[in-house]
């Protein structure tokens, strides 16, 4: 979730820490069968039991959505941060969830100091009760349940703020331990203002935009946005108009949140995608019919969507995918998506520069449209538009209905001027290059491009029809 994961010095130090720990045990393992690090016994009131069973050294791994739940003030606390900077409480919520937290026994003392710190800091009978390493806390267990309430709440905060400081920071300790302090005082009452809050945590060099109040008018968009997918999906099905939960001007706040969720913000519907897909998925019919059936779409086809998992759906929701009001736009879709790239001089450049091979990166990476809309390469999957073309072809292929398919795509001149992208390629003549090289060059690179696209299609369908069926389309596609 962060770019700092907090793995900094540390794997020198558990190193270390395990050399110490199988130095320093009270008892003498004898080893058993296998080779070094295998399995150990221990002696027992005179009886051999197996290490793993009578030392604490294990771990008893709680979620952070668990940790929450285990001890109320945490959301308590939230809450409160909440009415100063709604942002600000979503995130360290959401990052407790993210961390994993491990139970364990009694763990070795690191020095709890800054060596380039000015301020005395506590020594004397300092004791380790947590450790921080990458996305998880390791929590001595036995020391933790002898803290009051607010004490374990408080110490759950110091390892999730971890997150949120350079590990090569100044005083990083001092910084980390002042920002537990804020929390307290927020708790206590003490900080009752966003700009002391805000004054504190930028002064303690916390890495995250202390930007509220210019994400303010957005806050019911970006919660939703933020939230995890249970909370969504129950949003999203009470929402006659689930497109209408994102805000159209998000775009114009993307600078303003955390880079770890810039991405969620320029492109929000994927999120409204990944919900419809994960609840087709659940085959949960009266939720699919909601989607399907009574829920208001403009930008986005929940059976294009559909489509596009097919094979993954029961048969009770395909049966209503493909009886929805959505198909008729969802087959149009299909085939305006071939023809939806714009060729502009700039765009051709590209497109002359590149290899087959090094355009499969675009795949993962931000491109211009036109590129990401072939995703015919190696490594690229086929976009959902082309998926559902591809999906219903295969339906009716197998109820045998091979007079419609022929009809509706095979002689449809539409859908054959779509796969042969002539749209596109009428775009590139009228182009112009400063170099005529660059302009033959495009053309080379979109025609294969377009045929291992079309050949993409082919094996996708064929693959999944009768032979007898597949030997009609294959013949179709190879026609083109």
């Amino acid at each position: 979730m962060k770019q700092q994961k907090l793995k900094f010095f540390m794997v020198s130090v558990i190193f270390f820490l395990w050399s110490q720990f199988c130095a320093a045990q009270n008892i003498k393992p004898k080893e058993g069968n296998g080779s070094s690090g295998g399995g150990h016994v221990v002696e027992v009131g005179g009886r051999l039991e197996l290490v793993d069973l009578v030392t604490s050294a294990t771990c008893d791994w709680l979620s952070g959505e668990a940790m929450m739940a285990k001890n109320p003030h945490i959301s308590q606390l939230l809450l409160k941060i909440e009415k100063l900077d709604w942002y600000l409480a979503l995130e360290l919520k959401r990052e407790i969830a993210y961390l994993s937290w491990c139970m364990t026994g009694k763990l070795y003392s690191i020095s709890a100091i800054d060596r380039d710190s000015f301020v005395q800091q506590l020594i004397n009978g300092v004791q380790q009760v947590a450790f921080r390493y990458g996305d998880s806390a390791y929590i001595d267990q036995f020391k933790f349940l002898q803290l009051t309430s607010k004490s374990q709440t408080y110490l759950v905060f110091h390892e999730t703020l971890h997150s949120y400081l350079p590990m090569d920071l100044e005083m990083r300790k001092f910084k980390l331990m002042s920002l537990v302090s804020t929390l307290r005082k927020v708790d206590d009452g003490q900080i009752t203002s966003r700009e002391a809050l805000h004054l504190s945590l930028s002064k303690n060099e916390m890495n995250f935009p202390l930007t509220a109040n210019k994400l303010e008018p957005y806050k019911k968009s970006i919660e939703f946005l933020l939230s995890n997918l249970i909370s969504q999906s129950k949003i999203f099905l009470q929402s006659m108009d689930p497109e209408k939960l994102i805000d159209s001007r998000l775009i114009k706040v993307q600078n303003f949140v955390a880079p770890w969720d810039k991405a969620i913000l320029k492109s929000p519907n994927n999120v409204l995608i990944n919900i419809i897909k994960e609840t087709l998925l659940t085959n949960n019919l009266q939720n699919a019919k909601r989607i399907l059936t009574e829920q208001n779409y403009q930008v986005l086809n929940p059976a294009t969507i559909g489509l596009s998992i097919f094979d993954e759906l029961s048969l009770e929701v395909q049966s209503l995918v493909l009886n929805s009001s959505f198909m008729l736009k969802a087959f149009q879709q299909g085939m305006d998506y071939f023809n939806s790239m714009e060729v502009t001089t700039e765009n051709h450049r590209i497109l002359a520069s590149q290899s087959l091979q090094s355009l499969s990166d675009f795949c993962q990476n931000e491109s211009p449209l036109y590129l990401t809309s072939l995703l015919s390469t190696g490594a690229c999957p086929l976009p959902n538009e082309i998926l559902g073309v591809a999906n219903l072809i295969i339906t009716l292929a197998n109820r045998g209905e091979i007079k419609l398919i022929k009809e509706q795509f095979f002689k449809n001149q539409e859908f054959i001027s779509a796969l042969k992208m002539s749209k596109v390629f009428e775009q590139l003549t009228f182009t112009t290059p400063a170099i005529s090289r660059e302009k033959e060059l495009g053309f080379d690179i979109l025609k294969q491009l377009q045929k291992n696209m079309v050949d993409k299609l082919n094996v996708y369908i064929t693959e999944r029809i009768n032979v007898e069926t597949a030997t009609i389309i294959k013949d179709f596609f190879d026609g083109l």
